[in-house]
């Protein structure tokens, strides 16, 4: 009857004072975020480890503009260094690239980050799927049927954890999509800026079946949007 009593007082107060009460839910809101982020980072990083083989030897590459400036490589560029590759193979084990872009799964009315990726990327980065597969060498090529590999957060909030996902199509930006895996839960390769923060893949799909619908891949200048990630040898320095 006290505690009962107590809640009743409280809530009439609250009540009495609605900036108060707004205020102090916002504070517990933010910090309550604030704590779930920090320990989302310290568990994947900390606690679990990052999901990359060799995570050191992981890293992004950049080219240098005629002002000095560092800026991603455009397509162009990473093929020719992918043809180039013999020249640097005593120091490089691999390479991909990322385009990043917007898209809508299903209905869903909010943009998710899709990552197309170059043939062999998650071969670099050295992680298997959590439920399902990552690509094989036939899904990689030109004329390909869609397939993609999706989040772990996508599979939890989208799916609720329902396994049958595997092998179930979904709509990206209205085109079919066959979900063929599931990445682990801290699986966030690689990030892209935007909206004052990070932004991590929710869907991964082969980027050579989709060149022709990108016609910008061509642009050189193209140094938005993307990632060259390599793969160094192990004793080679970064």
């Amino acid at each position: 009857d006290a505690i009962a009593q107590d809640m009743r007082y409280a809530l009439r107060s609250l009540r009495r004072a609605p900036a108060f009460t707004t205020l102090a839910v916002a504070t517990l809101a933010i910090g309550i975020g604030s704590s779930t982020a920090v320990f989302s980072v310290g568990d994947a990083i900390v606690l679990r480890g990052l999901p990359y083989r060799d995570a050191g030897r992981l890293n992004a590459i950049y080219e240098v503009s005629d002002q000095g400036n560092f800026r991603t490589p455009s397509y162009p560029t990473f093929e020719d260094w992918k043809t180039q590759s013999a020249s640097f193979s005593d120091a490089v084990e691999g390479m991909a690239f990322v385009r990043g872009d917007g898209v809508r799964i299903g209905d869903d009315p909010e943009r998710r980050i899709i990552a197309y990726v170059s043939t062999g990327f998650f071969d670099l980065a050295g992680t298997r799927a959590a439920l399902g597969r990552t690509f094989a060498p036939d899904e990689e090529t030109a004329g390909a049927p869609g397939v993609g590999v999706i989040s772990w957060t996508l599979f939890m909030e989208k799916f609720g954890g329902d396994r049958s996902v595997i092998g179930r199509t979904i709509h990206v930006d209205g085109a079919p999509v066959t979900v063929v895996g599931v990445m682990p839960h801290a699986f966030a390769l690689p990030n892209f800026a935007g909206g004052g923060g990070w932004l991590m893949p929710a869907v991964w799909q082969p980027l050579e079946p989709r060149r022709n619908a990108m016609p910008q891949l061509a642009l050189r200048g193209l140094h938005v949007d993307s990632r060259t990630l390599v793969r160094l040898k192990a004793g080679a320095d970064s």
